[in-house]
């Protein structure tokens, strides 16, 4: 859901975002990436700043319907960090920002939509990476 949703706001944002929002967008970009760089034990600041980059695009994205559902579901890094404490936000992270941020300076709704929808995939697959090796840890500590 989380995948279907953050994608169509990103197409929606393409069409919609203003030149503010987009510097709003680029700066929230660059501290991510000095952040990513840095390499500090504390993922909170990273997390925060990822958690705005992505409000900007639902606000950008300019319906109120969507940007209601997006609130509900969109949280997902910050909740699998503070159980698993694991981040999962890293360069890789960072790169896929950087191409939905060019698709998003184009307009181009079409690649927004794609790079919003393999960023999402992308850290699924992280998740449920985490969520099995939690699982196998707790088997081996429970035998």
């Amino acid at each position: 859901m989380l995948a279907f949703l953050e994608s169509y706001a990103a197409k929606l944002a393409a069409q919609r975002i203003t030149d503010e929002e987009l510097e709003q967008l680029q700066a929230l970009h660059q501290q991510l990436g000095d952040l990513a760089k840095s390499n500090s034990a504390d993922d909170h600041p990273y997390l925060e700043l990822n958690s705005k980059f992505h409000s900007l695009i639902h606000e950008a994205a300019d319906n109120r319907i969507l940007s209601g559902l997006l609130r509900r579901v969109s949280d997902l890094p910050y909740a699998m960090y503070l159980k698993f404490k694991q981040k999962t936000e890293d360069s890789e992270a960072v790169a896929e920002h950087e191409r939905l941020l060019k698709a998003l300076c184009e307009h181009d709704a079409v690649a927004a939509e794609l790079h919003m929808r393999l960023h999402i995939e992308g850290l699924r697959s992280k998740y449920r990476d985490i969520c099995k090796e939690a699982a196998q840890n707790s088997q081996q500590e429970a035998e």
